[in-house]
């Protein structure tokens, strides 16, 4: 798993950066059942004495194709500095957010649940909020001022704990 903690002194405030990938044994163990799933649907005739077309199987493949490599190429970056709480994703591309502090209520380091708070891991829109994640179940969980809640996950949370304590952000 490539995953790191930086810390930069920048003006006052350290900066903490972690990256995550999609490694977690769960994941590659149901993108493998996908893939057998689809080497099945290939092999099998489509019904009674049918061969699946050409236009099928092509789409089989290329879905496989992606979803191995939506997780094989896919991270989570989080960034914190004096500002601002950056979120940087890619799954199929890369997306992001940047949180500033002026927006957050509440801020702390603690366990959730994923699965059923937002239905499993990535970028997931729940009726808890919405999560940033790649594994696991420890998260940076932030209450915006606005009420929204946004959970960001992590694999270091006892050094995201201290970093935040450190620094006078737990607020």
């Amino acid at each position: 798993m490539k995953q790191f903690l930086k810390k930069k002194k920048r003006n006052n405030m350290a900066e903490y950066k972690e990256i995550q990938k999609f490694n977690s044994p769960l994941i590659w163990i149901i993108v493998g059942i996908a893939a057998l799933g689809g080497i099945v649907a290939l092999s099998l005739p489509a019904g009674q004495n049918e061969e699946l077309t050409l236009m099928p199987k092509l789409f089989i493949i290329s879905a496989l194709i992606i979803v191995i490599l939506m997780f094989l190429y896919g991270y989570l970056k989080t960034a914190i500095d004096e500002s601002s709480i950056k979120i940087e994703m890619r799954i199929l591309f890369r997306f992001g957010r940047t949180i500033l502090w002026d927006d957050i209520q509440t801020i702390k380091v603690d366990k959730y649940r994923p699965i059923l708070e937002f239905g499993g891991w990535g970028y997931r829109i729940g009726w808890k909020g919405v999560a940033y994640n790649c594994r696991g179940n420890d998260g940076l969980i932030i209450r915006l001022k606005n009420g929204r809640k946004v959970v960001i996950g992590t694999q270091n949370p006892d050094e995201l704990k201290k970093y935040l304590s450190d620094n006078g952000r737990v607020i």
